[in-house]
């Protein structure tokens, strides 16, 4: 409600004897009891009695210092209450109260999540950028950030923020962002890393909310999508021994402990087979070829991916 919005509340019956005389006053109840303000507005509270002489405003029991008069003019959440006086200043019974509640400005908090622009493959470390705004003059108290990692997504650490204070729950998998005071027209940034331990698509969803009322909550949510390549396999390698590419080496394969790798020649059999391959084959006793590869990888969410190519295995003389 805007300042001076007036309230007609008090014309109750009140007897009291004036030198011998019963002084009648006329009445009408309320038409409402309780009332909102926003802050820094005001609502005006009417008072009336036929042939008062004077009036007294209660504030939460405790008489309100110099105020007087029919009318009384609210600004802080409280019970209000009026007393009529006749010219002996005798009171009359007290009207009953009014209560004045205060609300919550209007805001409008909005939430970017932006993964970083660059190609990522599986297992390897990337930025997430979450902006907050306060698109209202109003500022805002107790924003909350919650940003839950889906399953695969592995949080690294916090980069930088710039308010409030950033938290990552391991046990819910979920990043809080808690900012107190906000203000008007605001913004704040948190940066944090994270790693895709799966190909293929991560959606990821923050949202952000605050005490007020908020107008409009289709921008409390951000959703960010990125597409996650699969590990890169090389297709040659060379085990000479001058200490390059001397083994069957594939980048990023370290962050998948639970694999199982079989080499397989042009006939069909296996020459090669290992659980928990740590990139160590070098086609010992075996001819320059091609091999055929199966590669299975086990994601943390307990997912298997199965990959499978070709290598070429190479040798050439070393020089002396």
């Amino acid at each position: 409600m805007g300042s001076g919005f007036g309230i007609s509340f008090l014309r109750l019956l009140l007897l009291f004897t004036v030198a011998g005389f019963v002084l009648p006053i006329t009445q009408a109840s309320a038409q409402k009891k309780t009332f909102t303000i926003d802050p820094g507005s005001s609502v005006i509270i009417h008072g009336y009695a036929v042939n008062a002489s004077g009036y007294q405003w209660y504030k939460d029991g405790q008489p309100i210092s110099g105020a007087v008069g029919p009318n009384f003019k609210a600004t802080e959440p409280g019970l209000y209450k009026v007393e009529a006086l006749n010219i002996a200043s005798c009171p009359s019974s007290a009207s009953e109260e009014v209560q004045v509640l205060s609300g919550t400005a209007p805001v409008d908090m909005a939430i970017v999540k932006k993964s970083e622009d660059k190609p990522v493959i599986v297992g390897a470390s990337y930025t997430y950028v979450l902006t907050v705004k306060n698109a209202s003059a109003y500022p805002a108290t107790n924003v909350m950030v919650k940003d839950t990692l889906p399953s695969g997504l592995e949080f690294l650490s916090m980069v930088t923020w710039d308010k409030g204070l950033p938290n990552f729950d391991q046990a819910t998998h979920s990043l809080s962002w808690s900012i107190t005071n906000f203000e008007g027209y605001g913004q704040a940034e948190l940066t944090f890393l994270a790693r895709s331990n799966k190909s293929g698509t991560i959606t990821n969803k923050a949202t952000v909310t605050s005490t007020e009322n908020d107008t409009y909550t289709k921008n409390n949510t951000s959703t960010d999508i990125k597409q996650i390549a699969g590990l890169s396999i090389p297709n040659v390698f060379t085990p000479n021994g001058d200490g390059k590419n001397d083994t069957f080496e594939i980048p990023e394969l370290s962050i998948f402990p639970e694999n199982e790798i079989i080499i397989i020649n042009r006939w069909g059999n296996a020459v090669y087979q290992k659980k928990g391959y740590h990139n160590d084959w070098t086609g010992e006793g075996l001819n320059e070829g091609t091999y055929f590869y199966v590669l299975k990888v086990k994601y943390l969410s307990g997912v298997w991916e199965t990959y499978n190519g070709y290598i070429t295995l190479l040798r050439s003389k070393q020089t002396r």
